[in-house]
């Protein structure tokens, strides 16, 4: 069995500035390439092919989408370094939460196609935008470094808890890695384009601010899986604020 890394927070590392230089260097790439597909777009629209356009338009569409995803993990680290994330708490339907998200990483990654396995799950008490973002981040890394058709998803509802694992059947994680896999601006070695290396380390700390915890298991040559904990709704009206 692959062995599993607790990966509990460890010192954060990294101020204003380091967000500010990584943001920089990774937000360059995708804002290039819209400009230039616009461009060549806006200056030679009569020249290409239909098929042609359709196509730059959907680079500019996955270039816009990747942007978003950067800068809503800018925001959220920020909120985390500074003390200022907050939770509003409800009563939500995981499923519908992992099929929404999915359907929105179709787009990034046509051949998802994901094994979904949610059986009779209660419903959780979270805050269904951030734990979108928890299940995009951990598929988004899923697709990147597994590949887009060998994901599965699969959770159970044992004491009070809904445990979530996401994995793959990709190269997996060198042992000398997976303690590092959720620090911040971490980024692993196989060559991958990344993003900001704050995906699973702004996921971990949300799962813990929701009184839950992430773990990754993985081995060279065998996967990775990805697990995290949400509480199960107890019943009593959940929509609150939690946090500063």
């Amino acid at each position: 069995m692959a062995p599993a890394e607790d990966v509990s927070p460890g010192p954060a590392g990294g101020g204003r500035g380091d967000l500010l230089a990584v943001a920089s260097h990774e937000l360059r790439q995708p804002l290039a390439s819209i400009r230039g597909f616009a461009e060549m777009l806006l200056g030679h629209w009569a020249e290409f092919p239909e098929q042609d356009k359709l196509a730059m338009l959907a680079e500019i569409l996955h270039d816009a989408e990747r942007v978003v995803h950067l800068v809503d993990e800018l925001l959220d680290a920020n909120r985390l370094d500074s003390g200022q994330l907050q939770l509003r708490l409800q009563a939500t339907s995981l499923p519908e939460l992992v099929h929404r998200v999915v359907g929105r990483l179709q787009r990034a990654y046509p051949a998802l196609s994901p094994e979904v396995q949610l059986p009779g799950l209660p419903e959780v008490a979270v805050d269904p935008y951030k734990v979108e973002q928890v299940l995009a981040n951990v598929l988004d890394n899923a697709c990147r470094h597994g590949g887009a058709r060998s994901v599965r998803i699969y959770a159970e509802s044992t004491a009070g808890r809904v445990s979530v694992t996401i994995s793959d059947r990709g190269p997996g994680i060198a042992p000398s890695d997976l303690p590092h896999v959720a620090d911040k601006f971490w980024k692993g070695g196989d060559g991958q384009p990344g993003g900001l290396g704050l995906g699973l380390w702004v996921s971990r700390q949300v799962v813990e601010a929701h009184g839950g915890a992430l773990s990754v298991s993985s081995a060279p040559g065998q996967g990775t899986q990805v697990s995290f904990t949400l509480p199960v709704h107890d019943g009593e009206p959940a929509d609150k604020l939690q946090g500063p």
